[in-house]
């Protein structure tokens, strides 16, 4: 049997260059969310950051490849996020 050593959160037989691809893919994609992203909006907006992350990667294997589909994804979800808030009834104060 044959074991993977860990090499920096990475398996010795991933592709590193992949890997560079994947941390650029999810900056580029980001970048196109916030407009400009910058630590600020990382900081703020963790759960977006990591939702866009979740898109991209699922249990360590890369789920989608194109930007156009991770951020039709992204749009589709902060709608339903907008049509949900809309349904919630006030609540009532006494």
């Amino acid at each position: 049997m044959r074991k993977n050593k860990k090499n920096y959160g990475n398996f010795q037989d991933d592709n590193e260059l992949l890997t560079l691809e994947l941390i650029h893919r999810y900056v580029e994609v980001l970048d196109k969310y916030f407009g400009s992203v910058c630590e600020l909006d990382i900081i703020f907006n963790f759960e977006k950051a990591y939702f866009i992350l979740d898109e991209l990667v699922m249990a360590g294997e890369v789920q989608e490849t194109s930007k156009k589909a991770v951020l039709k994804q992204i749009e589709f979800a902060d709608n339903y996020q907008v049509r949900a808030g809309k349904l919630l009834l006030p609540v009532a104060t006494f």
